[in-house]
């Protein structure tokens, strides 16, 4: 006990001692020392590592947070390794490391503060480059997590190498306060997301330091206007839309676009909204309405696929058809060249053909879109002038 309470009080201290005959024939014990607070098991971990006690060198590494009493069943002489102004509770001093902003914030009244240590108070400014502050988030929480000993690699490995480590040799800079707040906070169980406000001393006889407002105040001061999270259904317009744009007979875009449609089936009303609105566009090129049709061929096929919704597809589509079918039959008519307009009415009818083998639909209905095509493929006869009565004129 005295090789630790050194260190920092203690609140609890146990050995497991052997009970059965197989661990009796062990020739190691294992124990747990409970600290008070985490800078002292810290410090405490990285000097006791491997030291010898009766001739045995130990192991130490972390265990499960113990809940207990504020009061230490153990204590030293010596001085506290912190001394936070606000009281920190057990459980969070001795918690594991969050990332979700769980952690209780104390509200007991603060001491009185000396005036002397407000003059000199050290204020926390959080990073206003997000790529600096990740950086200085991340070792913050791995020194917190793995101890001194990773701040002093980083030291030896990036000294004059690595420009976004200057915070641990800048001593006082913005950053580098920010820096040993943030890993202190850790280590008191805060999280990246949620801190104490009050202000505190890291050691007794330093300097007060102020921490940052925490993020929920923070999230007052954003801008209003502030662009909102796209919706799933603007997310699904905006890249259906984009899809359509970009839609080529080329086999891996249309194979890609009924992909994207099949895993949206859930929202097959809009989709096939929109690409029934995509063929009526008056400025898309005959290839890429015969891309369109393609896509709804393929869309149909899979209909049957093991997907939820897959299946609703069809009666969308059923309601669309005729006047996609007619709206092809009048740019066939209005096509001017004749092979391209040829190549276009044998695209549609084999289309046609090939829905027939699949029995995707009733026969009557696909004929009914044969004749929508074929109907609007004609082009009108102008009207005949008739004689009033009907009798020619005697001249």
């Amino acid at each position: 006990m005295d090789e630790f309470s050194r260190y920092g009080p203690i609140q609890s201290i146990k050995i497991l001692w052997p009970r059965q005959e197989e661990e009796k024939r062990r020739t190691r014990l294992c124990g747990f020392v409970a600290f008070n607070d985490r800078v002292s098991a810290e410090k405490a971990k990285e000097d006791m590592q491997s030291v010898e006690i009766c001739g045995v060198a130990i192991r130490i590494s972390w265990g499960k947070a113990v809940k207990g009493s504020h009061a230490p069943s153990h204590t030293s002489q010596g001085p506290s390794h912190s001394s936070h102004v606000t009281p920190v509770k057990k459980e969070e001093s001795k918690a594991p490391l969050l990332t979700t902003p769980s952690v209780p914030v104390p509200t007991a009244p603060m001491p009185p503060i000396h005036p002397s240590l407000l003059q000199n108070m050290i204020s926390v400014v959080i990073p206003t480059d997000p790529k600096v502050k990740h950086v200085i988030d991340q070792t913050a929480t791995f020194v917190a997590k793995d101890g001194i000993v990773f701040e002093k690699y980083l030291r030896m490995d990036n000294q004059n190498q690595s420009q976004q480590f200057n915070f641990l040799w800048e001593e006082g800079s913005a950053l580098n306060q920010y820096y040993k707040w943030r890993t202190y906070s850790l280590l008191q169980g805060d999280t990246l997301y949620q801190w104490r406000s009050l202000p505190f001393q890291m050691y007794q006889q330093g300097p007060l330091w102020q921490p940052p407002p925490p993020l929920a105040e923070e999230s007052e001061k954003v801008d209003a206007d502030a662009p909102k999270p796209k919706s799933k259904l603007e997310k699904l317009k905006e890249d259906m839309d984009s899809a359509l744009q970009h839609l080529t007979i080329e086999r891996k875009s249309i194979r890609d676009a009924m992909a994207y449609a099949l895993e949206h089936a859930d929202s097959s009303a809009e989709v096939v909204r929109m690409i029934s609105e995509s063929m009526h566009q008056k400025e898309a090129a005959v290839s890429g309405k015969v891309a369109r049709l393609y896509l709804v061929s393929d869309i149909l096929y899979n209909s049957s696929a093991p997907v939820p919704n897959a299946s609703s597809y069809r009666n969308r589509f059923e309601e669309k058809l005729p006047d996609m079918f007619s709206h092809l039959g009048e740019v066939y008519r209005n096509t001017g060249g004749r092979m391209t307009a040829q190549n276009l009415k044998e695209q549609v009818l084999r289309v046609l053909r090939v829905w027939e083998g699949w029995s995707l639909y009733p026969q009557p209905y696909l004929t009914q879109l044969n004749q929508s095509f074929s109907s609007a493929t004609e082009a009108p006869q102008p009207a005949q002038d008739e004689d009033v009565d009907g009798v020619p004129l005697e001249m």
